[in-house]
């Protein structure tokens, strides 16, 4: 790799190796030379100053894991879509702006892709629905659209329901409601859209994810079924409540509502059978009323963050009230 600033000659038997330098002031454009590394099946380069990778778009074939995150200046991301053998792609505050191209779909045997902080815009469809092994995917503060119904479409599909784990938007004008195929990825553990533009109640089959630990629903938008008209003044006809089957969700440790206004009612009873609840933020919505003893008492429960307008009878110190 001695065209890349910082790295070198390439050694001996490089090409069984898997090469992880982070942090080591690289910069320039990947060599030719990589391509021949017919063996090579990690490449972890994150936090550098790489600037191109078109010598993808021969190989080597032979990648599995890519790591370039906080690399910010690199160009010709597309070439990553000839490496149809790849299983980990993370591309982290790597530059890559403008449209995500459909070409990615090329990429099937991805398990984990995570393109957070970059400048990708435009309309998400299908663009993940041949993605059969998903298990994480992450676009957290980017400028995407597009609806949840077509963004998980391979939960409808069938092609990731039984391994999608993990799910983050955060900052993507994302539309529409939680489409009912979202439950079909039982195996979720983590999701989180946030700061969306996402309308419509909180279904209660959210109750059906049996496997989350982590669920942020925070600084949405959620209305009753009936009044989608969100957003337009402060006051409405219909505000959507707590559905009381979130307490089935016996592995859940952290439930994070915080600025979602729009979300009215008490926090039910049932929530005390979330018996591996660690923390709980309600602050910035519409909840009010009294906590549930039986929440108060889960024993594994360390924080409850709420609105002044609660009142937390806890003995133990976690309630804390935020405006």
């Amino acid at each position: 790799l001695n065209q890349v600033t910082g790295i070198g000659t390439v050694p001996a038997g490089y090409g069984g190796h898997h090469p992880q330098e982070g942090g080591n002031n690289m910069s320039g454009s990947l060599p030719t030379e990589l391509a021949q590394l017919s063996s090579l099946d990690h490449l972890k380069l994150p936090n550098n100053f790489i600037s191109d990778v078109s010598v993808f778009q021969n190989g080597p074939k032979s990648l599995r894991e890519i790591n370039l995150a906080y690399n910010p200046s690199i160009e010709n991301h597309e070439s990553l879509f000839s490496l149809t053998n790849l299983e980990y792609l993370t591309m982290v505050d790597s530059g890559w702006k403008g449209l995500l191209a459909t070409d990615i779909q090329k990429l099937s045997s991805l398990r984990k892709l995570d393109l957070s902080r970059n400048n990708l815009k435009g309309k998400l469809t299908d663009h993940f629905k041949s993605m059969y092994q998903l298990e994480t995917l992450f676009l957290d503060y980017n400028e995407l659209k597009g609806t949840l119904d077509d963004i998980l479409d391979c939960c409808r599909s069938q092609s990731c329901d039984g391994t999608l784990k993990e799910f983050r938007s955060r900052d993507n004008p994302f539309s529409g409601t939680f489409p009912t195929h979202l439950f079909a990825c039982t195996s979720l553990q983590q999701f989180h859209i946030v700061q969306s533009k996402i309308h419509g109640s909180i279904p209660s089959e959210f109750g059906l994810l049996s496997e989350l630990v982590d669920l942020d629903l925070s600084l949405n938008y959620y209305l009753g079924e009936d009044d989608l008209n969100f957003g337009t003044n402060s006051s409405v006809s219909s505000a959507a409540v707590l559905p009381s089957e979130l307490g089935n969700l016996q592995n859940l440790e952290l439930l994070t509502l915080t600025g979602s206004s729009f979300i009215s009612g008490t926090v039910p009873t049932e929530y005390g059978q979330m018996t591996s609840l660690v923390e709980l933020f309600l602050d910035r919505t519409g909840i009010t009323g009294t906590i549930p003893m039986p929440v108060c008492e889960i024993p594994s429960l360390r924080r409850i963050t709420h609105s002044s307008v609660v009142t937390c009878p806890c003995p133990r110190p976690i309630c804390f009230a935020r405006e």
